[in-house]
């Protein structure tokens, strides 16, 4: 039988630990919750750490005012997480996180300096609370890059988003009607691809998400289908498709198409694609194997890996992991992936490169070298969506290779 309080201190002691795994780059926050361990507290843990991190900065800022020697790592997390809880949800009084997060602390005999400094840090922000502006809460190396890409008013608006709780929502594959459940339209990037909001428990019990008529899927996710060209592209493939959301958009926009490709490296996240596929009646391949694509293809989707600086709304770690170092390592996967699709494109045939990063390097700089190295492909389209309220950040362009 667990003794009182015991959820409270799991709830803690997880987070700590997902912390201290983000933080030292061994995991994302997505991965980490993502894990059978974590499932059982996932909608409390999953809350309190998108509010560490999108607070991190004033968090860490406020605790070091009251710290006089760096404590270790274990510890000065079981400060940041319990301050944030006690900041931000509703579950448990302040003064109750604290004692939580003090008993904790007692088993490395530090419960004192605990103590101490989270009910300094609790007494500053609970008067003043916590900060939105930019400068204040977008990590060091972001906000100088955005103010000077973006500018003053940009850099306050991502910011504003960047706090912003992302609502739920789902894509409908076919006529947005008929719903088992009440939701409201959302934001969408095209009439083809109609997107609802709603309350999450309503729609994963719903008839339409267990027969498979529906996709749990930012509204950003349409942006690069819905700029792709009509036409007759009837040999398509998915080069980067795990877990196969925007290769069903694909299927569906261009239907009837003979042949079709999913591929990923990932063979974990390609079984969600296969069982995407088998919910929908597709009988499409969906393969990890490189060998097993090399054929010509009239069109070939990149959503490629990135920095993901525009999806921050529901993955704020990935700005704290953001690094000179990190993007110079995806910009060279991104280039072997469109040099990979090149050679792989029919004449006349077209590359959909999509990021759901808002970096100049990773969309239009990305897009020059491209053209650059491939003098016979032009760019028919190319566009980026910023992070808002209602919807993830999202860069595509449409390049075509010259028949």
């Amino acid at each position: 039988m667990r003794k009182p309080g015991s959820t409270e201190e799991a709830i803690l002691s997880c987070a700590v630990k997902a912390v201290i795994a983000v933080e030292n780059n061994r995991s994302t926050l997505d991965d980490l919750l993502d894990e059978p361990e974590y499932q059982t507290l996932r909608r409390t843990l999953s809350h309190l750490l998108l509010g560490y991190f999108k607070h991190k900065k004033a968090i860490d800022a406020t605790l070091r005012k009251f710290i006089s020697k760096a404590p270790d790592q274990e510890t000065f997390a079981l400060l940041a997480v319990a301050l944030t809880q006690a900041l931000t949800q509703q579950r448990m009084a302040p003064e109750a996180v604290v004692n939580v997060a003090v008993d904790l602390a007692k088993k490395r005999r530090n419960s004192g300096f605990v103590n101490a400094v989270l009910r300094k840090s609790l007494a500053v922000l609970r008067d003043k609370g916590l900060p939105a502006g930019a400068q204040d809460v977008l990590p060091e190396k972001v906000y100088s890059r955005w103010i000077k890409e973006f500018g003053v008013e940009r850099t306050e608006e991502l910011s504003q988003a960047f706090l912003s709780t992302p609502e739920f929502t789902f894509r409908l594959e076919k006529e947005f009607s008929d719903c088992s459940f009440d939701y409201q339209q959302a934001f969408t990037v095209c009439d083809m691809f109609p997107f609802g909001k709603a309350n999450a428990q309503d729609v994963l019990n719903s008839a339409e998400f267990k027969s498979g008529r529906l996709y749990i899927q930012d509204p950003a996710a349409a942006f690069a289908v819905s700029i792709a060209p009509e036409g007759k592209y009837d040999a398509i493939l998915d080069l980067c498709a795990a877990p196969g959301g925007k290769s069903l958009m694909l299927l569906e926009k261009y239907s009837p198409v003979s042949r079709f490709t999913a591929f990923d490296r990932s063979e974990k996240r390609q079984k969600l694609t296969r069982r995407n596929f088998e919910l929908r009646g597709i009988t499409h391949p969906a393969v990890c194997d490189i060998k097993l694509i090399d054929r010509q293809w009239n069109m070939i989707l990149i959503d490629a890996p990135c920095t993901n600086t525009g999806v921050f709304r529901r993955r704020p770690d990935a700005l704290w992991r953001f690094s000179p170092e990190e993007l110079s390592k995806t910009l060279d996967i991104q280039k072997e992936l469109l040099d990979f699709a090149a050679s792989h494109l029919e004449n006349g045939g077209c590359i959909i490169y999509s990021t759901c990063s808002i970096e100049q390097e990773e969309d239009e700089k990305q897009i020059s070298y491209f053209l650059e190295r491939h003098p016979g492909f032009s760019v028919l389209k190319q566009d980026k969506l910023f992070p808002g309220s209602g919807h993830d950040g999202a860069f595509a362009a449409v390049l075509e290779k010259r028949k």
